[in-house]
């Protein structure tokens, strides 16, 4: 049996098995949510069989302009979600998360895709080919969409750090397994309250688990200092005012001209001691193996599932 991963001129290369899994911890890692749309979209791409990376038609008001894809192909004539997923996060042994780069010679996208904080939505699809064009004479052939796409040049997939303390919602809400729930709305068995506050910040942990900065300050765990950080911010050219801040990276780039915090020249790190949301994480390490990974499985309705080729057939109709 022959086992690929990707799409290449070449078409294709050798899945990469790799153990153990790389330990991590990180502190914006989103729980993974099924999404009809991106799997639709999975769906037509996988029925086309070509072996390469793609999308249809969006339509008039896509949900999402910008699509994460990961591809996986076997001439077995079953697949095994959880191994195809388990084969890109494999890729992790390549990748510097300090240099954000591959190995030399190595591909590293899919895991990184796989792990990309804030891609919270995937929607996967298979469907058997004979034959699939650019690759094998008969296969299955698996599509996996990622909304929004991640893998953006210069950016980590992930910030380290405490788990759910630097949630991009804002909210520090965590799921059980140690991932940011942007569903939940208060404790439950479900939900509990993780955040981190620094910096003199309080924190509402009851109605929103949300830190409230002090002047000086920014992020979700008040850790950041308000300062515009571009050089084009405030200048001509560049950005020269407010009217800019619509752009989301004038945002990333200039908190302060953006008004999205307060600056205080006179702020001084660590000035208080933090404060914590009694669910609150402190391990320095978290195998993404055992949380993302399993999110992303349950979010497809499959924890450990191999199909066969008369099932593929029949849901891929």
């Amino acid at each position: 049996m022959d086992v690929y991963c990707g799409s290449s001129p070449s078409g294709g290369w050798p899945c990469r098995q790799t153990h153990p899994a790389a330990q991590v911890s990180a502190s914006d890692a989103r729980k993974s949510l099924h999404d009809n749309s991106s799997m639709s979209l999975a769906e037509t791409w996988a029925a086309g069989c070509v072996w390469r990376h793609g999308q249809p038609p969006l339509g008039d008001d896509p949900q999402y302009t910008s699509i994460g894809q990961n591809l996986f192909a076997t001439t077995s004539s079953s697949v095994n979600l959880t191994g195809a997923i388990q084969s890109w996060y494999d890729e992790n042994a390549y990748y510097s998360y300090e240099t954000l780069a591959c190995a030399d010679g190595q591909m590293c996208g899919h895991y990184t895709q796989v792990v990309w904080a804030t891609s919270r939505h995937v929607g996967c699809a298979y469907h058997p080919c004979q034959p699939l064009r650019g690759s094998f004479s008969k296969a299955t052939y698996l599509v996996c969409n990622y909304g929004p796409a991640g893998n953006y040049a210069g950016a980590k997939p992930y910030t380290k750090g405490a788990a759910c303390s630097q949630c991009g919602s804002g909210a520090g809400w965590c799921s059980k397994d140690g991932l940011c729930n942007g569903e939940c709305t208060a404790a439950s068995d479900e939900c509990s309250c993780a955040a981190h506050c620094y910096n003199c910040a309080t924190l509402d942990q009851h109605a929103t688990c949300r830190c409230s900065c002090a002047d000086g300050w920014r992020a979700a765990d008040c850790s950041v200092p308000c300062e515009d950080t571009h050089r084009h911010c405030g200048v001509s050219p560049g950005w020269p005012d407010s009217s800019w801040c619509r752009e989301d990276y004038v945002r990333r780039g200039c908190p302060a001209m953006c008004q999205l915090c307060t600056p205080d020249p006179d702020a001084e790190p660590d000035k208080c001691p933090p404060i914590y949301g009694p669910g609150a994480h402190f391990s320095t390490a978290t195998s993404f193996i055992g949380v993302h990974q399993v999110s992303l499985v349950s979010a497809m309705v499959v924890l450990s599932l191999t199909i066969s080729s008369d099932a593929l057939y029949r849901l891929s109709k």
